[in-house]
């Protein structure tokens, strides 16, 4: 079991009191802690919600949604443990009822990011590597065509054409590491 025991941070600008930075700490307990084999399950069950204040979701996001997974999963690059932290732009109802019958991309997607669609066994095609209760991935194109597993990445989430997520997806070892993540890149801090 993964006990979760994380704290939504937000930094605010000193001269107009607005929201200029939010995210959450990840005790190294809690990653040292995330069990080494845990059985894959479809669609990914997440560890834990937690709801963001209310000058973040006034910034356009409800809650981060945490997953473990344990065997990574696909495409290639991911498939190493990591975890995935989605800051969801919509509810936790939206996010719950997403099904993947709606196949619509967005027209338009970051810079270097694509919508794959992958064929997996026994469950068809994900169009836009679509996951039921969590929608399609968006995914930096160097990645998938490096051959290598990541380290730390940031991927970009859609359903029925529109952003309803932005997902840090980090592997245990570079957890010891403290990044900032800016747009869709990420930066080591200082």
């Amino acid at each position: 079991m993964l006990r979760l025991a994380l704290c939504a941070v937000q930094r605010r600008c000193a001269e107009s009191n607005s929201l200029v930075a939010f995210g959450i700490t990840v005790p190294m307990q809690v990653v040292d802690s995330a069990p080494a084999d845990a059985p894959m399950v479809w669609p990914p069950v997440a560890a834990a919600t937690i709801p963001l204040s209310s000058t973040a979701k006034a910034a356009g996001f409800d809650d981060v949604t945490i997953f473990w997974e344990a065997h990574g999963h696909p495409p290639a690059p991911y498939l190493v443990p990591h975890f995935d932290f989605h800051f969801n732009t919509v509810t936790s109802a939206d996010i719950a009822a997403i099904d993947c019958a709606d196949t619509t991309k967005p027209a338009q997607l970051p810079e270097a990011y694509e919508l794959v669609d992958i064929e997996l066994p026994g469950l068809g095609t994900l169009v836009g590597l679509c996951v039921p209760q969590m929608g399609m991935h968006g995914i930096p194109s160097a990645e998938l065509q490096a051959g290598t597993p990541f380290a730390r990445t940031m991927i970009v989430g859609y359903y029925g054409g529109r952003p309803i997520f932005v997902e840090p997806m980090i592997t245990r070892g570079a957890q010891a590491y403290r990044f900032v993540w800016s747009g869709v890149g990420a930066r080591t801090a200082p």
